[in-house]
Order: structure tokens, then sequence, then C-alpha cells
């Protein structure tokens, strides 16, 4: 058994950038009202000057932390520059190639579509792959290129051009003509609505927030499996950002669990800790300044209904910080700077009996909200 102490959070010390800020000027404004006011007109002077401290304290946090993330996006994304890095390069490869998926999935694709766009990915691609070669992303790029070009074949629109670099690739790389992913796959309404006949609705309502976990260790597999379940979360243009940090050593656990205030009573008894970050590289322009959290949070809700599916019990462990607690965190949990951090997530095996909390939802008709045709 844990010791619950480890869990505890770190109260004093994350507490005093505030406490040295703000100590002075309440000492100061003490004073003032005690020593040069009559006791009534001095305290009301004392509560408004501590509530306009307060409030200027809350406000320089907030600012701060807003140029925080700003500054990280600038600096990690490629919104305002070209990409420069691989994984960048790979995230505009990536946006590039599933532009063709998407075009020939449309019930009726225009032949010749897409030309500005492609010139766009062949920019890219062919510099990438002489430095790097031929990775599952040249791979994927090429196998869409082709499905492109062969839809566009059936219609009487070619590129000769196109079909030259098509060809010293796969002369280049002969595994490129392997089966593989990429363009598009036919698939069935029958085939679609057979493997998702399961009671969803049970599945759902019988996942719960746990805060009491067995003491049996979580198998690494199990994780896995769930991970690759997560990969499959819909994402910006097939992006991918999210990423999963795991944890199963409980002095780790215990020293990242002292940074999130909501563990408190079970932080000590977490088997396996998931933090859930999303990579700022795969982002292109200032209107994908918050995809980071639209992405990385897809992604944790797929991953806690796949360890659901496993048996396992989690409980969501919200990352809702200030940049003098994201610092320190993300240092003592070794989470490069250019991730940003969604959640944390417990997980564990369910004891035999427990208590969870009711959570009640709140009525239908406050959430779903229907808007009828403009008279």
């Amino acid at each position: 058994m844990r010791a619950e102490t480890a869990a505890e959070p770190l109260a004093g010390d994350l507490g005093k950038p505030r406490n040295a800020f703000i100590a002075p000027a309440r000492t100061a404004a003490r004073w003032i009202s005690r020593r040069l006011l009559p006791a009534r007109a001095g305290q009301r002077l004392y509560d408004t000057l501590r509530g306009g401290y307060g409030y200027l304290f809350r406000r320089g946090i907030l600012i701060a932390s807003v140029v925080y993330d700003t500054r990280r996006f600038i600096r990690w994304s490629f919104a305002l520059r070209k990409p420069r890095t691989r994984a960048q390069q790979r995230a505009f490869l990536t946006m590039k190639y599933h532009t063709f998926e998407k075009g020939l999935a449309l019930p009726q694709p225009r032949p010749g579509f897409g030309q500005d766009r492609l010139a766009e990915l062949l920019s890219v691609l062919v510099p990438y792959e002489r430095r790097f070669g031929c990775d599952e992303v040249v791979a994927v790029c090429v196998k869409a290129l082709a499905a492109y070009q062969a839809f566009n074949a059936d219609h009487g629109v070619r590129s000769a051009d196109l079909d030259a670099l098509l060809d010293g690739y796969l002369a280049k790389h002969p595994q490129l003509a392997q089966p593989g992913e990429g363009g598009t796959k036919p698939v069935t309404r029958d085939g679609i609505t057979r493997a998702a006949a399961v009671d969803f609705e049970s599945f759902v309502l019988h996942r719960h927030s746990i805060r009491d976990f067995a003491s049996k260790p979580v198998d690494r597999a199990q994780i896995a499996a769930a991970v690759r379940l997560a990969q499959r979360s819909p994402s910006v243009c097939n992006r991918q950002a999210g990423r999963v940090h795991v944890y199963d050593d409980a002095s780790r656990i215990g020293e990242l669990l002292r940074y999130q205030s909501g563990n408190r009573g079970f932080g000590h008894i977490v088997p396996a800790l998931c933090v859930i970050t999303a990579d700022l590289q795969v982002f292109a322009s200032p209107g994908e300044r918050f995809q980071g959290w639209i992405d990385g949070g897809l992604f944790a809700m797929t991953l806690i209904y796949a360890l659901h599916a496993q048996g396992l019990g989690s409980c969501c462990l919200n990352w809702s910080v200030t940049l003098d607690i994201d610092k320190p965190m993300r240092r003592a949990a070794g989470i490069a700077d250019n991730e940003l951090v969604i959640m944390m997530l417990a997980v564990g095996h369910l004891p035999e009996t427990l208590r969870v909390a009711c959570s009640p939802r709140k009525p239908l008709d406050e959430v779903l909200v229907y808007h009828e045709a403009r008279p």
C-alpha cells in the first residue's frame, strides 16, 4: 500500500510565488487602515484593498498564462512559418494527402480536383523523401496520390509529371507496390451497422469515475491496446496530435499527483497514471490555436472508453492550471515543451465492490437545441 502522504498536493510550495507577491501589499494596506483611519473606515478600506490586490494578482496570472500558451503555440506550430522540423513536415504532408482522400470519398468527385493542393504537397514531399527516405508518411502519400491518379485516368485526366514521380518512387522503393493504407476503401452500410450492433447505451451508463482501485498492477499490454483504439479518434485533417505518457511506478505517480488538486483521498492507491498531451507541431494556422484541446479531448474520451471496454476503471483529473504549476509538473514528468498537457487519467482495476458518485446530468432540454427553418 502506498503512503497517502505521497499524493498530497504541494500546497505550500505551489503557493510561494503568490504569497511572496501579495503579502507585502496586504501588510501595507493593513498598517494604513489600522493606524491612520478610524476603526470602521479602516476595516472597509483594508477589505477593499485586499480584494483589489487579489483581483490584480489573478488578472496578472491570467495574462501571464495566456502569453505562456501563445508563445509555445507560436514556437512549435507552423502557423506563422513554413514547416521546418520533421514532425511539422509530416503533419503538413498528412494534411495535404488527406485532402485527396476526402475528395475521393465524396459522392461525385470532380476529375482533376485539387491541383493547387497537389503542388503544395509535392513541394514538401520531394525534399522530405530525399532527406528522410520512405517512411510511413511518404508511403501513404504515394498510395493516396496513386489512387488520385487512377481516378483521374478513369475520367480522361492524366498528369505525365505525376506519373513519372510515382513511377520513380515505385522503382526506388519496391515496398510501395505492396498493399497498404492510403486513398479510400469500400465499405457497406450493412457492414458498419453489424459491427456497431452493441448495447452502447448500457456501455456508457456503466462507465463511472473510479476513485477506489484494486491493488493489482495494470498490464502495460492493456494500456497499449486501449491507446491503439484511441488513435482512431477523429483529428483535424488526420494529423493525430494525441500522445499518452504512462507512469506505473508508485513514487513517480505520487510525485506528479502532488501538482494536481483533484486526487485527494485516493491518489495514493492509483496503480497507473496517464498524462494525455497534444503535439503542437501538427498545427498549421492561427485558427488552430485551440485545436490541441479539441483533438486531445477527443483522444482522451476514446481512451477512457477503450479502457472501460477492457474492464479497467479510470478517473479524469483535470489540468486547468496556470504556468507556475504547468512548468514544474512537465519537468517532473519529462514532457517536452512542444506537447500541450490536456489532462491526467488515473487507471486501475476495479475492486469487487465500490461506491461511485451519482453525478446526475442536466435535463436534456438544457443541452439539446433544435433550430427550425427561418420564416
